[in-house]
């Protein structure tokens, strides 16, 4: 005949009498599985640990989005053009930009995001002494934008 043990179910001789031997391997049974226990609980905390870390290194890859826009005026103190991400987030994000440039006649200028929303916002560039026109060909400006929980 045999016993299990509780918690794992490792099957061992059952005692039937009291002979030495039959107490020995009921006793390595009770060890192993005592023995087993801190290791598969580790074994379970890492595992969920490792699938917490999946969760969250997938969210933050897809919470985050770079790009730039390609910004061309004539004889302007601000433009404005319409940015698209390329898929949506789970909410508003925070966006950040930045002409990436600052030479010329883009050294007066700065930029900021507005209308910002889960699918995209409105880039904003503009002079900082309104009222002196500039003309911008094919200036990057780029832009980042970050969905935190």
């Amino acid at each position: 005949m045999t016993a299990t043990t509780p918690r794992y179910g490792l099957r061992h001789p059952e005692r039937t009498d009291p002979a030495e031997g039959w107490v020995a391997f009921e006793q390595l049974a009770d060890d192993t599985e005592a023995a087993l226990a801190p290791i598969d609980d580790r074994a379970a905390t890492t595992a969920d640990g490792l699938q917490n870390l999946r969760r969250r290194v997938d969210l933050m890859f897809a919470s985050i989005e770079t790009s730039e826009v390609r910004v061309s005026f004539e004889n302007r103190d601000n433009f404005t053009v319409e940015v698209s991400y390329s898929r949506p987030f789970p909410s508003q994000p925070v966006v950040f930009t930045n002409i990436n440039s600052a030479a010329g006649e883009t050294a007066r200028w700065h930029s900021r995001a507005f209308y910002i929303s889960n699918t995209g916002f409105t880039l904003f560039v503009f002079a900082s002494d309104g009222g002196r026109l500039s003309t911008w060909e094919n200036r990057a400006v780029h832009w980042m934008a970050l969905h935190h929980n």
